[in-house]
Parts: structure tokens; C-alpha cells; sequence
């Protein structure tokens, strides 16, 4: 019977594996905001929830920024909204979605716990926050460092404050600052940044991040690829401000191929599915003026680890094309270092390097080798 057990385990890791390398075809990474009202009295929150979760499996995001996302004081937890979208995704695509979020403050009169909060298919690496200035509620930007089958992906998420200019343009500095600090050691293929970002177009916050004359500054995808629409966000029943925005940094290696507003409806009488209307983006490979895509020269080819599933002990083998600095390690899926396997400067030329599990548990970890400007991560399984 143990065997019976064992056979059937290494089965369905094998399975696991063979569906997660599928998704490295994928030639488009698709990044969502939506500010979703949280449980505001009197909206219905539960059925508007509803709505909001058809909607989201509808255009089968790989990332979502979350803004107003709510859970009621006595819950302790368990109705919390950003838990159940990304509860009720992985049961829709059998696919893993995590929530990552942070408590910024109580809303609707106290009655409710609020987040800010990001929810991905793809797995986290590594995550973080900021806390930014108060205006009348304390506001934060959150951070994944995520492993997409586009390469990694710096993502960031934020709400601005609602009421105030000068508290806007001073959460936007912070939070620029926050992603320069980020960016020297988490090299990706693209950063992005979402939100509501409470300012319209062409308004001091939004010229600050999107200021050409900085070193590192944020494309506007929507407008960029919609230059002769306004992009209207709120409010939903009759949308005439744009204040929600889909950012890319302008060092990425992706850019904009298509953005547009979601389109909603009247659930019944003046209820939405939220006030304010969601924004998704599509992002493909930057293409130089042939038609080529653009891709930076990367000093090293990292290989699968085999053999993979495996009990105990594996090879990886990466191949240095130049003289590097480079660092070999492995992830668990919480995105916490377990082990340093290389962290050395190496001549150029091929590596095997021996992986003992032993002291591991059974789980999907991911292996990382990265050099001062580039990154690469693969998948590897540990089954008993």
C-alpha cells in the first residue's frame, strides 16, 4: 500500500511539473488594478463580490492590484476579500493564486478592517511594504518580486490619499524612492506600478512619476496605447475622471500592446460591481525597428536540475559565457532562501552543482542564479 502511495505521489508531482512548464509558452504578461469599494454599507458587498470574481476569471489576469480590499472586525480573517478572490481563482483554473496584502487602516466608519493587496498566479519570490504619509488614513505601497514565464517581475501597488494634493505628491516621491531601492538587487524582466492614485492626468503626482528626465521613471500604458481616448475610471455609474493607471517602468524589457478600461453594467438599480471600473493591460516583448525582440545579452544559461521530481539528490547545471560574480540558491514557495549552493566569481565555462535535499520536506522550490544585472529562476520538485 505504501508503494501504492508513493507511485501515485511521484505521479502527481510529475503532472504538477509538466502543467507548470506549459505556462513557458506564454508570450504576454496581462496586469490588472481595480479599487473594488471594499464591504461599503449598504452596496451589497457579498453579491457585488460576486461580480467582481466573474469578472476577474473573465480576463484571466496573471497579476492584480488590489485597492479597498476589506474583511469585517470579527472575521478573524476568513471573509477576507482578497483571500476569497484568490481562493475562488485557484478553484476556477486549478491553478495556484496567492494573495499578498497589508493592513493600511479601518474604513466605512470603522466597521471594517482595509487592505491594500496583490493577487498573482504566477509565485512570489520575495515581497515587501512601505508605509507612506498619512492624510486622513495611513496608506502604504506593497511589493512582489514575481517568477512569470515572462522572466521575474517587480510589481508594486498602492492608494493614494484621496483628499489632499500636497500628501499625494509626497507619497508618490516615497514610493519612487521605495522602488529604487528595490530595483539594484531584484533585476527583472519589467517593474510595474498600479493603484488609485486619486489625481487625473497632467496633476503634479502623476507629471512626478512620469517624469522622462528621471533615471528611472513610468510609462502610462493606457495612454500610450490609447492616445485618442480619455480612459475614464470613476465613477462607475457615469465615469468622468481617470485616476486608476497601469504603470511601466521605463527600464523594462516589455512594453504596452494593449490597455483598456473594463466595461461594467448596473447590477440592479445604481449598484455596480465597485465605483470604480478596473483597468487591464497587455504587455508583450519590446520590439526593435526589424521587428525583433529586444532581448539583453544574459552571461549565463541556467539548465533544469535533473534528475526532477527527486527525493534526495540533484544536479544543476549553468553554463558562464563570460567571467561573472554569480550566486546559485534555492527558494522555498514563500520566497525564503533555504540554501546557498554558489556565491563566488567564476571563469567562464560549464557547472554541475550537487543539490542535497535531505534535510528539505517535500514541496515545489525554486532555484535562482543571479549575476549584478541579470536573473534567471527554474522550478524544481522534492517528492518522497
Amino acid at each position: 500500500m505504501n508503494q501504492i502511495k508513493t507511485f501515485l505521489k511521484s505521479i502527481f508531482f510529475i503532472l504538477l511539473l509538466a502543467i507548470s512548464n506549459l505556462s513557458v509558452c506564454q508570450d504576454s504578461l496581462k496586469i490588472m488594478t481595480y479599487n473594488i469599494e471594499g464591504m461599503k454599507p449598504g452596496t451589497f458587498p457579498g453579491i457585488r463580490l460576486g461580480f467582481i470574481i466573474d469578472k476577474i476569471q473573465e480576463l484571466d489576469p496573471d497579476i492584480i492590484g488590489l485597492q479597498e480590499v476589506n474583511e469585517p472586525l470579527d472575521g478573524n480573517g476568513e471573509h477576507n476579500q482578497c483571500k476569497e478572490i484568490a481562493r475562488y481563482l485557484s478553484e476556477h483554473f486549478e491553478v495556484q493564486y496567492t494573495c499578498y496584502q497589508q493592513f493600511t487602516h479601518l474604513s466605512w466608519d470603522n466597521q471594517f478592517r482595509e487592505f491594500i493587496g496583490i493577487i498573482t498566479k504566477h509565485p512570489v519570490i520575495d515581497s515587501g511594504y512601505y508605509q507612506l504619509a498619512t492624510g486622513v488614513f495611513p496608506r502604504k505601497v506593497v511589493w512582489n518580486y514575481i517568477d512569470t514565464p515572462m522572466g521575474m517581475v517587480n510589481f508594486f501597488n498602492t492608494h493614494l490619499s484621496f483628499n489632499s494634493h500636497s500628501v499625494r505628491l509626497v507619497q508618490a516621491g516615497q514610493i519612487l524612492d521605495y522602488v529604487n531601492d528595490i530595483l539594484p538587487d531584484k533585476i527583472a524582466t519589467a517593474t510595474f506600478l498600479t493603484g488609485d492614485f486619486n489625481d487625473v492626468p497632467n496633476t503634479p503626482t502623476i507629471d512626478l512619476i512620469t517624469d522622462s528626465n528621471a533615471d528611472t521613471t513610468f510609462i502610462d500604458s493606457y495612454a500610450i496605447t490609447n492616445p485618442d481616448h480619455n480612459g475614464y475610471t470613476v465613477p462607475s455609474i457615469a465615469p468622468d475622471k481617470r485616476i486608476d493607471y497601469i504603470f511601466i517602468s521605463n527600464i523594462s524589457q516589455l512594453e504596452a500592446d494593449t490597455s483598456f478600461v473594463v466595461s461594467d453594467t448596473a447590477i440592479f438599480d445604481d449598484i455596480y460591481s465597485s465605483d470604480h471600473l478596473a483597468v487591464l493591460s497587455v504587455f508583450k516583448e519590446q520590439m526593435n525597428s526589424t521587428g525583433q525582440e529586444i532581448r539583453l545579452h544574459s552571461p549565463f544559461e541556467l539548465h533544469q536540475n535533473t534528475p526532477n521530481p527527486f527525493t534526495r539528490y540533484s544536479s544543476i547545471q549553468y553554463e558562464l559565457f563570460e567571467s561573472a560574480h554569480v550566486k546559485l540558491s534555492v527558494f522555498n514557495h514563500l520566497g525564503i532562501e533555504v540554501m546557498v549552493l554558489t556565491d563566488s566569481f567564476q571563469q567562464a565555462g560549464k557547472y554541475t552543482v550537487r543539490v542535497d535535499a535531505s534535510k528539505l520536506p517535500d514541496c515545489i522550490y525554486f532555484y535562482t542564479i543571479k549575476s549584478d544585472r541579470f536573473i534567471q529562476t527554474k522550478k524544481m520538485i522534492i517528492a518522497r
